[in-house]
């Protein structure tokens, strides 16, 4: 089954995009290439494809939900890439396309007659980008790797958990920073082509969308307020935490803003706290006194109080209960995974795109 063609008003539409890649980072690139507009069609080896597509959890239908969900709006193309008249089809389709989409380990892509030399030596305007765990260049091109080893190359890995120890990311940072970063430059690319027909190689690096994630602390690395747990938005202050409420749920607490804090003391009836809100050596005191006072009520309690208040207070929720939170619900920003899907297929639901332009989603 084909996608609808994307509609006209979408920046990108018009634009074709050929994605070889597999698994997360290039996935969630062209997820976000089509909710642009582009058209994506995925080149998948047969017979079952993107590997993800086996992995569960699966729908009623057999299908794998993580595959499903990044794979919405594009088309999909099976082809052995070692049948000479597979490939031969494909090299077609790649030059007529716009961008060329991979994420195997480097020289691998060359090996198989689809490398960014060989394609752009056949279409001078296709950006072609490759995604891979170190770059195409250096010592480590070639190790192996997942999302947690690249985590831990760029140093973002040692800031995330408690000062006792890292804990593994709760979702795959470096895969998801990656694919994003990758549609930020695939665009950047397409713009100077706009003026210079000139096309574009672009070697992305899961490690370094990593490490820029940290752009704002990186300088504080070998600082106390670039240790684990430290810092500002770290742990340090004890108006920017979690606290566990009655029920055992939680409650995100950033009132960083004095006047934040002080709403906040005010509704809550802490008003001592006010003036040493951001003193260190009473970190701890401002830290034990918001604790026992918001685990004195259910998380629901203090999110009715202080949720819309001005205290960037809010309930920590599950995402299903995300998925019904007043103002997603409001602007239309979760959808049905598969549209038109009967019994338990039809509760489920994925993010909608996050790009509005003049007051459309994409």
């Amino acid at each position: 089954m084909q996608p609808a063609p994307p509609p006209p008003h979408q920046p990108l539409a018009g634009i074709e995009v050929i994605d070889f890649s597999r698994y997360l980072p290039g996935p969630y690139c062209s997820m976000q290439l089509a909710q642009l507009g582009a058209r994506v069609t995925t080149i998948e080896r047969p017979p079952a494809g993107d590997p993800m597509r086996a992995l569960p959890p699966h729908t009623a239908e057999g299908e794998s939900l993580f595959a499903t969900a990044l794979h919405r709006r594009k088309a999909r193309h099976l082809a052995d890439l070692a049948d000479p008249d597979a490939l031969a089809e494909v090299l077609m389709m790649c030059a007529a396309a716009d961008v060329v989409l991979e994420t195997f380990r480097p020289g691998v892509a060359d090996r198989l007659g689809i490398g960014a030399q060989t394609l752009r030596a056949a279409t001078p305007s296709l950006v072609y980008c490759s995604i891979s765990g170190y770059g195409q260049t250096g010592p480590w091109r070639h190790v192996p790797g997942h999302d947690a080893n690249y985590l831990a190359a760029s140093g973002l890995q040692d800031r995330i958990g408690p000062r006792e120890r890292p804990v593994p990311a709760p979702v795959p940072l470096a895969d998801v920073a990656a694919g994003s970063m990758a549609a930020t430059a695939i665009c950047a690319a397409l713009v100077r082509r706009a003026a210079s027909g000139e096309g574009a190689t672009i070697d992305l690096s899961m490690t370094e969308a990593a490490l820029n994630l940290m752009a704002h602390v990186f300088p504080a690395g070998e600082l106390p307020e670039g240790e684990r747990g430290r810092g500002v938005l770290g742990g340090d202050l004890a108006c920017f935490d979690l606290y566990e409420c009655a029920d055992g749920r939680w409650l995100a607490v950033s009132a960083i803003e004095p006047h934040f804090f002080a709403r906040m003391c005010e509704l809550i009836g802490c008003e001592e706290l006010v003036p040493i809100q951001l003193d260190p050596e009473r970190q701890h005191e401002v830290r034990a006194t918001l604790a026992e006072r918001l685990r004195s009520e259910p998380a629901g309690h203090w999110h009715a109080l202080l949720a819309t208040e001005d205290t960037c207070v809010s309930a920590v929720l599950t995402m299903a209960e995300a998925a019904e939170h007043p103002q997603l619900v409001a602007r239309g920003a979760v959808e049905p995974l598969l549209p038109g899907a009967q019994g338990q297929d039809a509760l489920l639901q994925v993010p909608a795109s996050p790009f509005v332009f003049d007051g459309r989603r994409s």
